[in-house]
């Protein structure tokens, strides 16, 4: 059996399977991840504390309709990560 080919894209599959194990690691190649679970579990704070987080600005956000995602590139500059481009208009 062949593995499907790489893409930049994440679905909702995708998503579900990082939940259990997120690292920055597994982020790094995403565009945004949502705040609950994935951005929750990187900070190590509860859902209740992810969203207040969010809401107040501490966590970078967009909102598409019901969505509230966190665009990876500015999460992983904010948590001073090596790795990440500048983002600093973003």
């Amino acid at each position: 059996m062949t593995q499907p080919a790489a893409t930049n894209h994440t679905s909702s599959a995708d998503l579900g399977e990082l939940c259990a194990r997120t690292t920055l690691d597994d982020i790094r190649h995403l565009a945004v991840i949502r705040v609950w679970p994935e951005a929750a579990e990187l900070l190590g704070i509860s859902k209740a504390s992810a969203y207040r987080a969010a809401e107040s600005g501490q966590i970078p956000t967009l909102r598409l309709g019901r969505r509230l995602l966190v665009p990876v590139p500015r999460l992983l500059a904010m948590l001073g990560d090596e790795g990440s481009p500048d983002v600093a208009a973003a």
